[in-house]
């Protein structure tokens, strides 16, 4: 039984995709150690500064590394 080409071309695309998609998360992925709050300087000093606060309200406040 032959596979139509199209098909074969897409499930081509479709892996070529995921390999990028993989490679991109990969390599933006911080390590335990980088990604520590007291290493990147979160909520550190008094008053602590504005790129370094994390508040309830931000829509960062649920995102990475701010959740650890």
């Amino acid at each position: 039984m032959l596979i139509p080409i199209r098909n074969v071309i897409g499930v081509l695309f479709v892996h070529a995709l995921l390999y990028t998609y993989l490679n991109i998360a990969v390599a933006d992925t911080l390590s335990a150690a980088k990604s520590d709050p007291k290493v990147m300087g979160w909520m550190q000093g008094f008053p602590p500064k504005n790129k370094k606060l994390i508040t309830q309200p931000d829509s960062n406040y649920f995102s990475f590394p701010q959740l650890r």
